[in-house]
């Protein structure tokens, strides 16, 4: 059953790891930049793919969906400037420093909220079955 909070977990984790170090650079290590860019991109595109809309099935946590879709918004609207390319390094690291306030915020509200919520109302095989699904498409992704 906690395979699936498992890898939003370790996604989470990882993710923290390169804003970290991306934070104490002065100049961006842009190969760095690239890899949380598609890290996020990969996780949000599985999250909206398999889990909210789980978790729109139920009125507990239909409004929660709706808010982490929300939040995704924001980070996909920074993480599109932050690929545009055209920012010198200071601006970069002004982007950078609020998508990690950004994401953040959201990985507090899903870990401390919405995974506590979603283990109510969802039933240990959708859980499971969510789990299976993005483990696949994550191996998957990173066959190509």
């Amino acid at each position: 059953m906690a395979l699936l909070f498992d890898l939003l977990k370790t996604d989470h984790r990882e993710v923290k790891g390169i804003m970290t170090v991306l934070a104490s650079q002065d100049e961006p290590d842009i190969d760095m930049v690239q890899e949380l860019c598609e890290k996020l991109k990969l996780h949000m595109k599985l999250e909206e793919q398999y889990f909210y809309p789980a978790l729109e099935e139920y009125p507990e946590t239909a409004e929660l969906a709706q808010e982490s879709y929300l939040e995704h918004q924001e980070a996909k609207k920074l993480i599109k400037a932050i690929e545009k390319g055209d920012l010198d390094d200071t601006e970069l690291k002004v982007k950078l420093e609020m998508l990690n306030l950004a994401v953040t915020h959201h990985v507090e509200e899903e870990e401390n909220n919405i995974f506590r919520k979603a283990k109510q109302v969802l039933s240990d095989e959708e859980i499971e079955e969510i789990g299976n699904d993005i483990s696949a498409k994550k191996e998957e992704a990173q066959r190509v």
